[in-house]
């Protein structure tokens, strides 16, 4: 029999659960049949699985090829729309080459296809420990786990971080670094873009973001799961930082919320998906939208996404840009810097939009 939401722990036992867990991986490969009841949760969680996603609506799809060229004002355009209508869209096209791509998704593999013991050299619980193999999100916050392993690093300034990151698979950081270098020129770019997008000189946003600005990655991995219907892989929130550039194998499973409905991001060979995060909302005073997004996972297939978040430097000053104000347009958030954001957001599990709400001034 599949469990259910009835089967109820005490803090003690998801404690002494948590301290002895490897991960979803190591759970999968010790042959569990059954979800274990620390990893169910609520109703409104349990409804993803067999939410009925409305027909005809799909992220746009940006394409990049003439972005130096003639085509430049189009692709502005819909990289606007997209930006105000969804927060979210795909690029193709987009300067980073296929086989950098396809290295990069066959090494994050290769990671979680190692023995336990390699990942746990790595693994910790600490949020704030730049470089870890970890599980769920928060463990330390949540009241039930998340269907999720990851291997989380920095990529800015890339020499240094290198230093940091796994030494297995013996290829990783050869493929890694190509991979930051391939995302951060695109990031690069996408910052111009918006800027334009916005009717701002096209370096306004980068000089925002500051020099020290910040580059991470992760290597998410959703194994097959026993009881999908009963759990989610990642749960609905925004992104804190700036952009975030997403690439995913070929299993579907990201979800998006546009005017109250939750669309699937069919994935698309070689593309990246795009969305924009918490401070692009308010330095854009609203007019960019950074939404609620969520990933479920599937009975027999593995998922694999591999972010790259490309963020404001710690001590950058967001506010909304004082040239998209006017009488009809007063300032929608208050001023933060990027660290204190931050700082808010890890204090708490992921809950939709509750950091960036905070900042709204009513």
């Amino acid at each position: 029999m599949a469990p259910t939401a009835a089967n109820l722990f005490t803090p003690e036992e998801f404690s002494s659960f948590k301290e002895s867990l490897r991960g979803v991986k190591d759970l999968v490969d010790s042959g569990i049949r059954e979800l274990p009841r620390f990893y169910i949760g609520s109703d409104s969680r349990m409804r993803v699985q067999s939410s009925v996603l409305p027909p005809g609506g799909e992220v746009p799809i940006v394409d990049l090829r003439e972005l130096d060229g003639s085509d430049r004002g189009r692709i502005v355009e819909a990289v606007a729309r997209a930006s105000e209508e969804w927060g979210f869209f795909q690029v193709i096209n987009h300067g980073v080459e296929a086989a950098t791509i396809h290295e990069m998704v066959e090494v994050a593999k290769e990671f979680f296809a190692m023995p336990v013991e390699d990942r746990m050299e790595i693994f910790s619980a600490d949020l704030f420990k730049r470089t870890r193999f970890g599980t769920s999100h928060n463990p330390s916050r949540e009241t039930s786990l998340e269907w999720k392993d990851y291997l989380r690093h920095p990529c800015l300034p890339l020499e240094e971080s290198m230093q940091s990151w796994p030494t297995k698979p013996a290829s990783y950081r050869r493929v890694a670094s190509d991979y930051c270098r391939g995302v951060k020129g695109l990031a690069d770019k996408l910052l111009e873009v918006l800027s334009e997008s916005l009717g701002l000189e096209r370096r306004y946003l980068g000089s925002v973001f500051g020099s020290e600005r910040l580059q991470e990655m992760f290597c998410n991995y959703y194994p097959p799961c026993p009881n999908p219907e009963l759990t989610i892989g990642i749960g609905e929130h925004s992104d804190v930082g700036g952009i975030t550039l997403l690439l995913q194998n070929e299993v579907e499973g990201l979800e998006v919320c546009k005017d109250g409905h939750w669309y699937s991001i069919k994935p698309v060979k070689d593309a990246f998906v795009v969305n924009l995060g918490d401070q692009l909302q308010i330095l854009s005073n609203g007019r960019f939208k950074s939404v609620e997004h969520r990933a479920k996972v599937s009975s027999d297939k593995l998922r694999i996404s591999i972010p790259t978040f490309y963020q404001p430097s710690r001590g950058a000053r967001i506010r909304p840009i004082p040239e998209l104000l006017d009488e009809e347009h007063p300032p929608a958030y208050k001023e933060v810097t990027f660290q204190d954001y931050l700082a808010d957001f890890f204090k708490h599990k992921l809950q939709g939009k509750r950091c960036l709400d905070s900042y709204k001034i009513l």
